[in-house]
């Protein structure tokens, strides 16, 4: 096995310590951070995430969580095949954790069965990340199942696929509540906000192929998602830049490695025509261009989750999804659906522009605390 690619790791606290194993994709880990924080195991226990996304990496540095480790530097793929044939080393880092917090599936899927053969059914907790049929028929918030599920199998009786959230209920109900004070708060109204400089791109402007303008107000516009399903039409968006524009605000394109691969180099090209591009190449960059945004537009996709995580004014454009189940958690966050089959473009762009308008305003009744880590606040 690979040496991991971590996070720098602090000292062992003495806590219980919790792998959080997590393979969706960005918009998914970061609402498993909300879920890892109110779930009270990134108060109360040494939590190490396993990713598949370099984004884990920086939620340590963040310290949202205290370690990080990416999925395929530990060669996890050898948990889907016969547990017998995990090699020896994947093994020992599997039971080096006092518990194993699965959201990879229900208990009752193969992945889940191997890791109970690997790591013993005691020691692992398995949710399925993915929405019930109640949760979508009642508009449940995925956050909200998550922590249903949590708390059922910590609350239910002993019983052998149940058992492990006892175990680790247990343990944590004996760690002091003040064990680590200093955690990220997570809550969606009073987010962490990480310091642009804990990153090497942070002392400079985000790359732009023009440069951004000096004060602080600028709305960025995300034109991708993970499907293209939850993509407004680039034409569509076009007249979006346009309108936000005509009112007077500053107007960019940010957009990533992932836009560009689906939709081709001449998307870059297209999207210059009518607005400053940022680049988001790694975290970082995506970070420190957005904590340039006065505000940020964006459909359901990583992205946009992480803009309202970090408490840019958001306004999330919803398709297909359900932005009750989906929707993004930060203090200054608004969605809106898009247009309805025979609605006007230019009336819904109306209303997509007083949303923007009502959001920028929600600023100014929500201030945001500044709850940065200390280790966040020494780099300024």
């Amino acid at each position: 096995m690979t040496a991991p690619q971590a996070s720098n790791p602090p000292p062992s606290t003495g806590r219980p310590r919790v792998l959080v194993l997590h393979a969706g994709a960005l918009g998914d880990l970061i609402l498993s951070l909300h879920f890892l924080q109110r779930s009270g195991l990134t108060a109360a226990s040494e939590t190490t995430l396993a990713s598949r996304s370099s984004w884990a990496l920086w939620a340590a540095k963040q310290e949202f969580v205290d370690h990080a480790v990416l999925m395929d530097r530990i060669g996890f793929h050898a948990i889907h095949c016969n547990p017998a044939a995990v090699p020896p080393a994947l093994r020992e880092f599997l039971n080096s954790f006092d518990h194993v917090l699965s959201l990879l599936g229900g208990r009752d899927e193969s992945v889940s069965q191997h890791l109970g053969e690997t790591v013993g059914h005691d020691k692992l907790t398995c949710i399925d990340p993915r929405p019930s049929p109640r949760t979508l028929e009642e508009g449940t918030h995925i956050v909200d199942q998550w922590l249903q599920d949590w708390q059922a199998a910590a609350s239910h009786p002993k019983s052998a696929s149940l058992q492990p959230a006892n175990s680790i209920a247990r343990q944590l109900r004996r760690v002091p509540t003040n064990a680590n004070a200093s955690r990220t708060a997570l809550r969606p109204e009073v987010p962490h906000v990480p310091t642009t400089s804990a990153f090497s791109s942070a002392k400079s402007a985000p790359s732009a192929d023009k440069p951004l303008p000096a004060a602080r107000w600028m709305v960025l516009l995300h034109p991708g998602s993970g499907g293209l399903a939850k993509c407004l039409p680039l034409e569509a968006l076009e007249q979006v830049a346009a309108a936000v524009a005509s009112r007077g605000d500053s107007i960019g394109w940010i957009i990533g490695p992932d836009e560009n691969e689906r939709f081709g180099e001449g998307f870059a090209d297209r999207l210059r025509l009518t607005a400053p591009l940022v680049w988001e190449e790694h975290p970082g960059k995506a970070v420190a261009a957005l904590r340039w945004a006065s505000a940020y537009i964006g459909m359901d996709a990583g992205m946009t989750h992480v803009a309202a995580l970090l408490g840019v004014p958001t306004l999330a454009v919803f398709g297909p999804t359900d932005p009750r189940v989906w929707r993004p958690l930060g203090p200054t966050v608004r969605c809106m659906r898009f247009p309805e089959e025979q609605e006007a473009l230019s009336l819904w762009i109306e209303k997509l522009c007083a949303e923007l308008r009502a959001v920028l305003l929600d600023t100014l009744t929500c201030p945001v605390a500044d709850t940065r880590t200390p280790a966040a606040r020494s780099l300024e």
